[in-house]
């Protein structure tokens, strides 16, 4: 009886400083030189933070250590885009991030490849694409879509089936 005491009494001991364990596992001190570099303009405050945002930041620090040149590039013109949206925008880009996430895997991987497809266009071929999508009517654009859907795994989709004609010479 005294042993299930004591343990219950280490147990609640544990439980309680956790946290606090927690908490100064992700102090500033304890951060790399880079990611205290990638975090400097956030030292002032780094210990009055929430550890979740403390942690979200770390996490951050590092994917940005191991990115390269050209892939930093591409992040930070990315967060400008994001940072020149409306708030409206923002939550737009979110809903559809959040309809991304609650597809099948199958489906999300057939959108990946799709949109790599389209990326590695040339971008005279991409803005041609986006031209004749502008002018499709809806029921031509839903259309296409089945057929994005229907496609082979793998296999482009076929563009000289989309409509020319603009939508308001039909």
């Amino acid at each position: 009886m005294k042993t299930v005491r004591w343990l219950m009494a280490l147990g609640v001991v544990i439980a309680l400083t956790a946290p606090v364990r927690a908490a100064d596992a992700l102090d500033w001190s304890s951060l790399s030189t880079q990611e205290k570099q990638v975090l400097r303009s956030f030292e002032g405050r780094w210990d009055e933070m929430p550890i979740e945002r403390r942690t979200r930041l770390q996490r951050g620090a590092a994917r940005w250590a191991a990115m390269t040149p050209e892939e930093r590039a591409a992040t930070q013109a990315r967060f400008q885009q994001w940072r020149s949206m409306s708030p409206a925008e923002r939550e737009a880009v979110r809903n559809r991030y959040e309809q991304f996430r609650r597809l099948p895997p199958e489906d999300q991987q057939r959108l990946r490849e799709q949109r790599r497809w389209f990326q590695n266009l040339p971008p005279e071929k991409r803005q041609e694409l986006r031209e004749r999508w502008k002018n499709m009517t809806p029921a031509d654009r839903q259309a296409f879509r089945e057929q994005l859907q229907n496609a082979r795994p793998g296999t482009p989709p076929r563009t000289n089936r989309l409509p020319m004609r603009p939508r308001n010479q039909r």
